[in-house]
Formats: structure tokens, sequence, C-alpha cells
């Protein structure tokens, strides 16, 4: 299955909020159901500022590589919360989904988004039994093992795969894949058709008989593979003879259980070899198909390396912010948090969750005896944070259980949203 991008998504966008702060909005990525704008400025050096820290220095600096290596993702992205409730998208999922963009707002449940989609005819293939395709929607929602395929009205085929959270959430991953589609129906209706469509496509196309042995190949597959010819590629073998030692035992395991699952189409994610030896990431949809009168394999892949190398910089950024960071929506719902913030309130951990108001958050954190301050009032604590976190740009100081401090930068959003980074001073204030 084609996994290795879900896996790295929620660093990125916690990634990309950041960016927001430094550089302007420039991606389309929203949390509120609108896009934020195209046009908004990148910050200058007299505006305000998180903080003086180097991190933020050397976070400023690699701004334009991050955004490019963000903008390299072009699948659409959402994630629902721990009670199956909306929380966030990008602008290519709602390319996908379009009638989105009026109703995804955060807290919206999964089962309305999904209603919503057969009022405006979305799903032409759940006319027959409306009820039955919702259930089936239901349970394919909560299928995090496998991928499915959907044909929307427009005659577009979209891939979906859910994958759940550490916190109980889910987030999805559309893929457009109309193209790998419409070369597979192509193919059953004409050869000379499908050989005409394949040379033109920007993925590699191999077919494969039921030894395994290569039969036919377009050219942006030898290009990818790195033979001369086409001729020369046929002349392999065994096309798993192309594949990385570490992944031919997975793509053979996941092919027999997809065939003895009744599905016929494989989304997968795994290393080639190219022939002069060197190894490349792609990422690859099959299935069966029958070819001049014999079942055969047919797969359709593009190279994902240059991504992964961009999304483990991305990785690799977001693990060296010494800070605690923390998102909240326009409607000041936790949308995004990194392992340091939760680490830095280790003692009221529970109350950080996603989709949670930061005035539920603090007052839970407050009752459990994290802020000292708040002992025997606590109400009157929360009306003042909370005061004080809406008064943003600002910079504060909180004092934990444990006798440890911490400063508070916060900022605002274009969406309407608060940021904020959380530093540990507590050896500063010792001084």
């Amino acid at each position: 299955e084609i996994t290795a991008l879900l896996f790295a998504i929620p660093a990125i966008i916690l990634l990309l909020f950041l960016i927001m702060r430094y550089r302007g909005w420039r991606l389309g990525f929203i949390a509120t159901g609108q896009p934020l704008s195209a046009s908004q400025p990148p910050l200058s050096a007299s505006q305000p500022r998180l903080s003086a820290s180097q991190t933020d220095v050397d976070l400023i600096g690699s701004a334009p590589l991050l955004r490019d290596a963000i903008a390299n993702i072009s699948d659409g992205f959402v994630l629902y919360d721990a009670d199956n409730r909306f929380v966030m998208c990008n602008e290519k999922f709602l390319e996908i989904y379009p009638w989105c963009r009026d109703i995804c707002v955060p807290g919206l449940p999964f089962l309305e988004m999904a209603h919503k989609g057969l009022d405006v005819g979305m799903y032409p293939q759940a006319q027959d039994d409306a009820q039955e395709w919702i259930d089936r929607r239901v349970r394919e929602h909560f299928d995090f093992a496998n991928t499915f395929q959907r044909q929307l009205a427009d005659e577009r085929w979209i891939m979906v795969r859910n994958r759940q959270t550490s916190d109980g959430g889910i987030v999805g991953i559309r893929t457009d894949i109309t193209e790998m589609k419409n070369s597979e129906l192509a193919l059953l209706r004409s050869e000379e058709d499908f050989r005409q469509l394949a040379e033109s496509s920007i993925q590699g196309i191999l077919i494969s008989d039921v030894d395994r042995k290569p039969i036919f190949a377009n050219q942006r597959c030898v290009e990818i593979l790195g033979y001369r010819d086409k001729r020369e590629m046929l002349e392999c073998a065994d096309v798993l003879d192309m594949v990385a030692p570490h992944d031919q035992a997975r793509i053979i395991s996941n092919r027999e259980h997809s065939l003895g699952q009744g599905q016929n189409e494989i989304g997968m994610e795994f290393d080639l070899v190219r022939k002069n030896g060197i190894r490349i990431r792609v990422s690859s949809i099959s299935g069966n198909i029958v070819w001049r009168g014999q079942p055969c394999r047919f797969s359709a892949f593009h190279d994902v390396t240059d991504q992964k190398a961009a999304e483990r910089l991305l990785g690799e950024a977001v693990e060296s912010l010494s800070e605690g960071f923390a998102l909240f929506d326009h409607d000041d719902r936790l949308t995004l948090f990194n392992q340091r913030f939760l680490e830095l309130y280790d003692n009221s951990a529970d109350a950080i969750q996603i989709g949670r108001k930061y005035e539920d958050m603090v007052r839970i954190a407050a009752a459990s005896g994290q802020f000292p301050d708040a002992v025997g009032r606590v109400e009157a604590w929360v009306a003042d944070r909370v005061a004080m976190h809406h008064a943003v740009p600002k910079v504060s100081e909180q004092k934990l259980d444990d006798g440890r401090w911490l400063r508070i930068s916060e900022f605002a959003t274009p969406s309407g949203g608060i940021g904020g980074l959380r530093s540990d001073i507590t050896e500063e204030k010792r001084a």
C-alpha cells in the first residue's frame, strides 16, 4: 500500500504552519474550510516575531527550501479527530471534493460529509441503494489496512487511504488515480488505444505475464529504470528482479493477500533498482488484467525518490525544534501540537487533545494542579489565561507545579487562529 506519505504528513503540516508564521501562506493549506490567501506577504524583519531564539533564525533561513519540499506533495489530505469530526484538510482535498468548500468546518461529523456527497450527486454508484453505500463508506472509513477506489460523478477516480493516529483520530490521503485507471480501462478496450495512452503517460507502465516476465513497457518506464530502450528492458527474465531485495517478499505477500480478499488493485510504495544499481523509491498501483487474451499483471508507477528526501528533511527540521509548538484554529480548538509541547505539559497530557478548545484544555490542566497560580481559583485563573491567550501577539511566562518556568510566545494566524511556542526558561529564572 502507498503508506509512507501518510506517516510523514503530520510532521509536514506542523512545519507548514511554522513557515506560515514567517513567510506568509503560499501553499493553500486550510484549517477552517476556506483557503488561506495566496497573496499574504512574507513577514519582514521589523514585524512581530515569536521569539529571538536561534531555532527561529535557522527556520527562517530554511523556509524557501522547506516550502519547495512541501510543494511536491500533490495528494489530498484530511484529518478527523477521535470523535470522527472534521479537523482540517488541504487545498488539494477541496479540489478533489469541491462541494466540501462550503461545509468543511472543524467539528463537522464525518457522516454529515458523506451524506452531503450523496445529496450533491457526487457518487453515481450510490443511486441504487444510498443506505448500503453509506454503510460501506463507514466500514471503509475505519478500514486502516486497505485502500479503496471511488469513481466521482465527473468520471474521476480517487484512491482512498485512511490510517489511525495515536490519539484515535483518522488521517486520510486522497490520490487522483484517473490517469492510472483510464490506462487500465483502455487496456480492456483496445490494445492500440492503450499503447497510445501509455506512451503519453507521465507514469511508468509495465505489464508482465503469469511468470512475471515483462511483456510491455512504455517509454517512461524505460527512463525511470534506466534501460537503453524497451527491447533491452523486455529481455529481463523476472520483473521481481527490478525490485530491491528487501521489498520483494512484501510485494509477493501483499499481492497474494489482495487476491485472497478479492481485491484487484494494490497500492504500494517500495524500492526499485535501476539498471545501474541505484535504488529509487516509487509509488505504484497494480492489478490483474487480460492482455492479448492471457491473464497478466499491470503496474503503473512514478518516482517519488526526491519527494521522500524532502519529507526526511521536513521531519528533521521539526524534530530540531527545542520549543513546544501548538496551533489553535479560528474556533480556538487545538489543531496541531508537537511532541515537545506534550513533554512540557506532561502532568496534564490527558488534557491535550486535537479538537479540544483552548479554554477547556487549560481548565482541565489547571484542575489537575499543573499551574500553582490556579490553585484555589481555577475559574478566575482560566478566565485570565484565556484573555491573555487572545491578546496576541504576546509573550508571557508561566510557572508549572514541578518548579519549571515556561516562556509563551503566541501569535495570530491569517485564518484567525492562534499559534504559539513554549520554551523552558527555568535556568534563566534561577540565574
